[in-house]
This record gives C-alpha cells, structure tokens and sequence, in this order.
C-alpha cells in the first residue's frame, strides 16, 4: 500500500480536490453546491492524501488559520487520513506563522479534533443543516534566528536576477540596518542597470540606526527605488514582505513570534507580486530622503 500525504496546488490539483468534496460534501450530505464552492479556494493552502494513487482525502487552510473542507471518502475512512490531512494543514499553518487555526467543526467530528490537539470554543450551531461547534488550537511557532534570516535574505538577492521588492513599515525596520544585507543591496544595484529594486515604506523618518541604508539610497536613487504609500492607503495593507525574483520571503514582526518563511508557490508568489505592484501604484516618491541627515 503506498500512502502519501502532501501539500496541493489548487490550480493543479483542483480536480482532485473538487472530486473528493464534491462526494462527501454535495452528494453524502446534501451541502448545497453554492454553498460549498466559495471564492476561498485559491487563497487557501491545500492538503491532499492519495492512496495507491488515488486522490481519498482532502482539507484546506485559509490565511486566517480557519481549517475547512476535512473530507475523507467513506470507504477510505477509520484508516486515519483525516489525521494525515489535519497534520499536513498544521504543519503548513507552523510554516506560515499562523499562531492559531480553528475551525467550524461538525459535531461527529468533534471528539477526533479535541484528540488531536484542538478546544471546543461557544455553543452548537446549525450550518448547511448539519449541527456544528467551533474548535480551536493554539500553535508554538518556530523562529528562525535573526541573524540566520539576515544571511539567508542577503545570499538570495545576491543570486537574484531580476527583481527585489521590499515592502516594510519603517525605513528604520531591522532589515533595513544590517551592513550585510545593504552590501547586498548596492552590490545588485551596480551589477546591473536592468535589475529592479523598489522599496515601498509606511514611514521614511530615518533615525542614526538606519544612516547606512540612507546614505547608499542617496548615492544610488537612481538604481534604488523608495516609495511611500499616499496617506489614503496607509491602512489598506500591513503584510511586510520580500519578493526575490521567483522566490518570496515574507518576514513576520508580530510581537508574539518572529520567523521568516519562504513560499516556492508560483501562484502565491504572483499575488503577492501583484498585491505589491497595486500598493506601489498607489504610492510616491519621498524627496525627504534624499536629504542629508546629520
């Protein structure tokens, strides 16, 4: 028997996945088809487990923590793939920084989710005719240490070949204020004149912390590009991230847990691309940077 449990691409593996819920979901229990195919499966991460190469179990992941869409095909069940499904959600969540995942979890289903780790949170409810309970798990998150984050980002802009964009919320930020990683920086700017670095940046204030990083910026503007968002788009997203070429690097500053994680996810690589190209065509240059600071 040949098991394999993994992580899917939804623009891959869709027909897998829409096959197995289609089963459980539409034909065993009468969900509503408008119901259950939403507009959340392209944002979410996926797990899939295949049987003798057959597509038997399936669950999803969305950016919130929130698990859904746990399917097991009848004849599949009591073997434990929902468990192989849930440790591959989870593992994916530790992955992502997500510190919570919960779900709305049908309550036959309960008592496998509270022995696998997760609290019954609020009353029983009905959803799509089928009574349900709210569950929740708290992650430990593992960190990557600072200094091993610097390293990793500084080797790969170095071997980039196209394109680093850098979205941060203070010039000050301490990415911005490591020598390495501005050595880094200014040595792609002069290797080549067709190799894009844009910078786009909530506050451009610079303290003595971050002199290093203005003073390359003022020799080099015109291979370095900062940008500040336009005081109507300060709100409209927090996420600090770095897009290297086809490789994404997203670092977290939450309080409560600090790591950096990397996603080799075309598809998600391209939102977050394009998420970066809206928020820099609702921005503009700051010439206060260009000044000397003393």
């Amino acid at each position: 028997m040949s098991l394999i449990t993994r992580e899917a691409i939804w623009s891959e593996d869709k027909e897998l996945l829409r096959e197995i819920r289609k089963v459980v979901f539409i034909q065993e229990q009468n969900v509503p088809k408008d119901l259950e195919w939403d507009d959340r499966d392209t944002e979410c991460w996926h797990a899939l487990v295949e049987l003798d190469g057959k597509a038997v179990a399936t669950g999803r992941l969305d950016t919130d923590g929130k698990i859904g869409r746990m399917a097991v095909l009848k004849e599949f069940r009591g073997q434990e793939l929902g468990k192989a499904v849930l440790t591959q959600l989870i593992k994916i969540a530790r992955r992502e920084g997500i510190t919570k995942t919960y779900m709305h979890a049908q309550c036959h289903a309960l008592p496998f989710y509270l022995k696998n780790g997760f609290k019954a949170i609020g009353d029983v409810y009905d959803e799509a005719g089928i009574p349900h309970q709210n569950a929740e798990e708290i992650l430990s998150v593992e960190s990557l240490v600072f200094s091993d984050a610097v390293n990793m980002l500084t080797n790969t802009i170095g071997n980039s070949t196209k394109q680093v964009f850098i979205k941060l919320s203070d010039v000050n930020h301490p990415l911005l204020c490591k020598r390495e990683l501005i050595s880094s920086l200014k040595s792609k700017a002069i290797e080549s004149n067709r190799h894009q670095i844009n910078i786009l940046l909530e506050k451009t204030r610079p303290s003595k912390r971050s002199d290093e990083f203005v003073r390359l910026y003022q020799r080099l503007s015109d291979k370095i590009a900062i940008r500040v968002y336009k005081s109507n788009q300060k709100e409209a997203d927090k996420r600090q991230f770095i897009v290297i070429d086809k490789e994404l690097v997203a670092w977290q500053t939450n309080p409560e847990y600090s790591d950096l994680r990397i996603l080799r996810d075309s598809d998600r690589i391209n939102r977050f691309r394009d998420d970066f190209e809206t928020a820099w065509k609702n921005s503009e240059r700051d010439l206060s940077l260009l000044k000397l600071y003393l």
